[in-house]
């Protein structure tokens, strides 16, 4: 287990965090570990649940899926715990993924029986609420991300299809999340460099 220290430095999330605007850490701390078996529990869960998901919507919607509720789960992480924490893991951001499963089977847009849903959510409940040291906000915050993630992405899907009449490839919709990546923090690090000199 690597020390608190060094979980620290490398960008977990902790109770200050977000009033600092350290705000790299919602998406750092997705990618640290308290141990290994933490790190094996949640890869675990990614493969299976991220397999499912991914031959339905895709890999480019999976990534996007994923990391709005890896953003999400740290949010809301951060504003349950009421004193200072550390937090590690990408269990908000797993925990999404069942969350846009079950949106899919609510549209009726996968057919994974109900006692698939039932054992794994069931699980994720179980754990956050009973295990020590587990971030329950992280869960909770990452599986209604997921949901609401996915459902307007299927939303987009239908109002594209509809609109243009057809679909965009995988190739395209990476290239343009790039680009609109790119322009937006180009445009956001041009804010901050105009903030900091009227300062």
């Amino acid at each position: 287990s690597p020390p608190n220290d060094v979980l620290f430095r490398m960008g977990a999330m902790y109770s200050s965090a977000l009033t600092r605007q350290e705000y790299w850490r919602l998406i750092a701390a997705g990618f640290l570990h308290a141990n290994m078996m933490h790190l094996a529990f949640n890869m675990f869960c990614l493969a299976l649940w991220g397999s499912h998901l991914e031959r339905r919507v895709g890999s480019f919607y999976l990534i996007v899926i994923y990391l709005v509720s890896l953003i999400s789960g740290s949010i809301v992480g951060n504003f349950a715990h009421h004193g200072p924490y550390l937090s590690v893991g990408a269990s908000g951001a797993t925990s999404g993924i069942m969350g846009a499963l079950l949106c899919l089977a609510i549209l009726g847009r996968i057919g994974l029986a109900a006692d698939f849903f039932i054992v794994n959510i069931g699980l994720n409940i179980a754990l956050a609420f009973t295990a020590p040291n587990i971030d329950w906000g992280a869960h909770l915050g990452g599986f209604a991300a997921g949901i609401v993630a996915c459902a307007l992405l299927d939303l987009f899907e239908k109002t594209i299809g509809l609109a243009l009449r057809c679909k965009f490839p995988e190739f395209v919709k990476v290239n343009g999340f790039l680009v609109l990546t790119g322009v937006t923090l180009l445009l956001w690090d041009n804010q901050l460099i105009r903030w900091s000199a009227t300062a």
